[in-house]
């Protein structure tokens, strides 16, 4: 409903944000402990002795991830991350570095396994952290669907399914996410209630009850957020295929095939797509005379 695309872009992304720091909070509010010593010390076996570029910076890496100090007998102790804020700031150097590789690395096939198997142990230990992590993404949630919307104009066809998956997975969650948040409320108002809870019947509520709300709301929040991104993102590139090309007659062509409208009436909705179908038909006509 606006031409002003980076106002509605920074909504979403404030949106998004905005419900990844309340989950994140509760995450934290809920923290459970974990022992990631067993995967240390399997990863430092595994290069034990060895040399050269892999056992090297594989070594540097769990060194630089654990907390070092010296105990009442001289040595050096190395202790993993065993709180949920050091270990996410432990995992973002390892997750930059792994960025940086090119695919197909073995370095960096060793690095993501390694990265993976923390972050599953965590999320075994912590369901709130792994919800607030699977929403925030480690802040690429938002940008991951934006480009994923522009990517859908360039191939505008049945082939084009999996650059809908952000937004058909955004979709599911939404609807997951409500489907939670009304067994939330049900489980403070009664089985036949159909609003949400009240200011002050939410704060007499029991703190599990009062975490499943926020978590719910927090998860729909950002479903509809990265659909939102998802849309500037496709709606942004459309404007700018129909705005840089002189002759716009291919393009509304391309636009008005039934692949195209299917893609975009799933991503618009019916309402906003039959709009830009009307238009596009206008100035396909305008073309044609």
């Amino acid at each position: 409903g606006s031409s002003d695309f980076e106002a509605v872009k920074k909504n979403a992304l404030d949106n998004l944000e905005r419900a990844g720091g309340r989950a994140y909070g509760e995450a934290f509010a809920q923290e459970r402990p974990f022992d990631l010593t067993p995967i240390f010390k399997k990863w430092e076996g595994q290069f034990d002795r060895m040399r050269g570029v892999i056992p090297d910076t594989m070594r540097q890496r769990l060194k630089a991830m654990m907390w070092e100090e010296t105990n009442a007998d001289g040595q050096t102790v190395r202790t993993p991350p065993e709180n949920l804020q050091s270990f996410m700031y432990a995992r973002e150097g390892l997750r930059d570095l792994i960025k940086e590789l090119p695919e197909g690395n073995h370095l960096k096939r060793h690095l993501t396994r390694f990265y993976n198997e923390m972050t599953d142990e965590v999320a075994k230990a912590n369901p709130a952290w792994k919800a607030a992590n699977d929403i925030w993404r480690d802040g690429m949630a938002g940008q991951e669907a934006l480009e994923a919307g522009a990517r859908v104009t360039t191939r505008l066809n049945n082939a084009n399914r999996e650059n809908l998956g952000i937004f058909i997975q955004a979709e599911k969650d939404a609807a997951k996410a409500s489907e939670a948040l009304q067994k939330a409320n049900r489980d403070i108002l009664g089985p036949k209630t159909r609003r949400p809870p009240e200011p002050h019947e939410l704060a007499a509520a029991t703190p599990e009850q009062q975490f499943a709300v926020e978590q719910a709301r927090a998860r729909l929040d950002a479903a509809n957020a990265q659909q939102e991104l998802f849309k500037v993102g496709l709606v942004r590139s459309l404007n700018d295929m129909l705005l840089n090309q002189g002759e716009t007659h291919d393009a509304t062509k391309k636009l008005l095939l039934p692949g195209a409208q299917k893609i975009l009436r799933q991503v618009l909705g019916d309402a906003d797509a039959n709009q830009f179908f009307k238009v596009l038909r206008a100035e396909q006509a305008m073309a044609r005379t």
